[in-house]
């Protein structure tokens, strides 16, 4: 993927502080989370490329403004680069009853399984589908949990 910095300022957002919250209720649960985001408009706020998402601060944060899948280039505002699973956030959020993604390692019960194919238009729609069932996602040694708000994608972990 192709990524193109449209400005490279710190992102200083309203939803960031929500996201902060969410790190440390992970760590609390023993869940390492590999990328958090939320819906900010047509943007997406979302944890940078290698934050320490339970002890997260203002620089680790990056805004999606736009993603193009034929030509594989994203948009973003940040000092940092956006997580590998950035993309399949932005597709996730094509569902507009969604407005949070945790994006976890391990396993939940009861979430529906979906077959691991990191970053593939494959392993996208399959997590497409699967949420049509669900919005628990266990996807080989990952799990995504999306919701309404970030309370509903926490809950859906069993850690709220």
């Amino acid at each position: 993927m192709k990524i193109i910095f449209i400005s490279r300022e710190e992102i200083k957002n309203p939803l960031a502080s929500s996201i902060i919250e969410a790190g440390k209720k992970l760590h609390e649960c023993k869940l390492r989370a590999k990328s958090i985001s939320m819906r900010y408009g047509k943007r997406i706020l979302i944890t940078a490329m290698g934050a320490n998402i339970h002890d997260l601060r203002s620089g680790d944060f990056v805004e999606i403004v736009d993603y193009n899948p034929a030509g594989d280039i994203m948009l973003v505002i940040g000092t940092k680069a956006p997580p590998d699973e950035a993309m399949i956030h932005w597709f996730i959020y094509r569902r507009e009853e969604i407005n949070a993604i945790i994006y976890a390692e391990g396993n939940v019960e009861g979430g529906i399984k979906v077959d691991e194919r990191r970053n593939t238009m494959e392993f996208i729609a399959e997590i497409l589908k699967a949420l049509k069932k669900g919005n628990l996602i266990n996807a080989g040694k990952d799990v995504i949990s999306a919701g309404e708000n970030l309370q509903k994608a926490l809950e859906g972990l069993k850690c709220s």
